[in-house]
């Protein structure tokens, strides 16, 4: 596991290399309208997913039930992706926002309920992970 930030570079016989790729700066501060704020964000996110919609065949999106995948799932829809094949995974019904993106967004919904020995396992890994030590380099690795 790694620190956050970090990345790791393996060669044969060598030692591990880790290194910090990025830093938080607050240095710049922007002086901008709330507007132009989501303006931009808006042209950026779906400048992210036109860059992404290159496909040989249909196109598809994982709904996690959060707002990141309704969105995204949305964008594609919106710039031309056709009926995008949503995947929802879960325990119990899917997520209301999961349903209602897939929907509005002439989705193709396609819904599987995890088995209850699955669920078992999955609530078992934050504490295995816990359990993991620290990442290399000493500091414990973000859950």
């Amino acid at each position: 596991m790694l620190p956050p930030a970090h990345g790791a570079r393996w060669k044969a016989e060598q030692p591990l290399e880790v290194e910090r790729y990025w830093r938080l700066s607050y240095s710049k501060k922007v002086r901008r309208s709330e507007a132009e704020l989501l303006e931009e964000l808006d042209s950026i996110l779906r400048g992210a997913v036109q860059r992404r919609l290159v496909s040989d065949v249909p196109l598809g999106a994982f709904l996690s039930g959060g707002v990141d995948s309704s969105l995204i799932v949305s964008m594609m829809t919106s710039l031309g992706a056709g009926p995008v094949e949503a995947v929802h995974v879960g325990f119990d019904d899917p997520p209301q926002l999961a349903k209602g993106a897939a929907s509005e967004e002439e989705a193709l919904n396609h819904y599987r309920r995890v088995r209850d020995e699955i669920r078992a396992f999955v609530e078992t890994l934050p504490a295995s992970l816990e359990d993991a030590g620290p990442a290399p380099g000493g500091e414990r690795a973000a859950r």
